[in-house]
């Protein structure tokens, strides 16, 4: 079979087999767009296939060409040889992703197109994606540091809490946390209890308050005392019931301090 227009490859993917690692997403008149499922990435990777009637005109040519710079499309000009070289696709700017391929094409040659574009696209995601994380990184190291100067020259207490828990929200992107202090010398935890000392909440004022609560294996911060571990809680308000499902420390969460601020 031979690729030699968009409803060609519409009928490609709906019956080929070896089109199976891609879906149409969207077509309009002289283009495709495949999405690729057989990666997995953070985002699709989009490939577009344009024939002359969309490339040769520079206005329904631009859309194709923007997305071209994100970091998960590739568009690939389907044409021959002659239109390719009046076209002159090749002055396009560096930072878009285009390639052309000779059509009529046939399925052996447009599976191999298809594969090494969505293969460099995901590759591109991937760097771009330890980019971030590098960058991340360091911003998080030079704010360890910041907060290492701030710590030693601060000798009061409920200060150093306050900046402890000021750039922890920071470093973790969190928008409100507290911090509890563990009271008491019995060597029995449990016999303990836990002050609410500093607490912080970017989305509303919440009144300065500092109360005692027991060391309990049913409250989620007794727990962490008791066990040493860290919980992670995706949802707090879809918690099921104690003991079963998501829910497996036995939990009942309090609402009313919630409900009242």
């Amino acid at each position: 079979m031979e690729v030699a227009s968009p409803d060609d490859l519409v009928s490609a993917v709906a019956r080929d087999r070896r089109m199976a690692g891609y879906r149409v997403r969207r077509q309009g008149d002289g283009w495709i767009e495949l999405e690729v499922v057989a990666q997995r990435a953070r985002m699709p990777v989009l490939l577009v296939l344009a024939w002359p009637e969309v490339w040769k005109d520079k206005e329904q040519l631009q859309p194709h060409l923007v997305r071209a710079r994100s970091g998960n499309y590739g568009l690939i000009v389907v044409g021959s040889d002659a239109e390719l070289e009046a076209a002159q696709l090749d002055t396009m700017p560096a930072d878009t992703d285009v390639t052309a391929v000779i059509g009529p094409i046939g399925m052996t040659r447009l599976l191999l197109a298809l594969r090494a574009r969505a293969d460099a696209i995901h590759q591109r995601m991937q760097c771009a994606s330890i980019d971030l994380e590098l960058e991340r990184s360091r911003h998080e190291n030079e704010m360890m540091m910041k907060i290492g100067r701030a710590l030693s020259q601060e000798r009061d207490i409920k200060k150093l809490l306050a900046i402890i828990l000021k750039h922890a929200c920071e470093v973790t992107n969190a928008d409100a946390g507290s911090i509890y202090i563990v009271e008491g010398h019995d060597d029995d935890v449990s016999n303990r209890g836990l002050r609410f000392e500093v607490s912080q909440n970017d989305s509303r004022e919440l009144p300065a308050i500092s109360r005692v609560l027991p060391v309990s294996s049913t409250s989620i911060v007794g727990n962490c005392v008791l066990s040493s571990e860290r919980i992670n809680i995706p949802n707090l308000y879809a918690l099921d019931a104690p003991g079963t499902g998501n829910n497996p420390w036995s939990f009942t969460h309090d609402r009313s301090f919630d409900d009242q601020n």
